[in-house]
């Protein structure tokens, strides 16, 4: 925006206190709105989400829902031979 452009917004917020309200309003409430999304909805633990992987491998949940042809990422020598 162009200096002159700036100063003519600027001025006509300033001979209006209802615009400047409601700007500022909004901008006030534009960042609460960010505060709030921004923050994590729940911490985690470093190993909370590896004990529910190996919950879910061992009980063989997702291969029931999914088929074996699902990755689930690792497989040990035996399970690599058999194909």
């Amino acid at each position: 925006l162009s200096m002159g452009l700036k100063t003519q917004i600027v001025s006509k917020v300033v001979q209006n206190p209802i615009t400047a309200a409601v700007a500022g309003t909004a901008l006030v409430g534009t960042a609460a709105v960010k505060v709030v999304l921004d923050r994590p909805s729940r911490t985690y633990n470093e190993n909370s989400v590896a004990e529910e992987y190996d919950a879910w491998t061992q009980d063989g949940i997702l291969e029931y829902y999914w088929g074996e042809h699902i990755h689930l990422g690792y497989y040990d020598e035996e399970e690599m031979k058999n194909g």
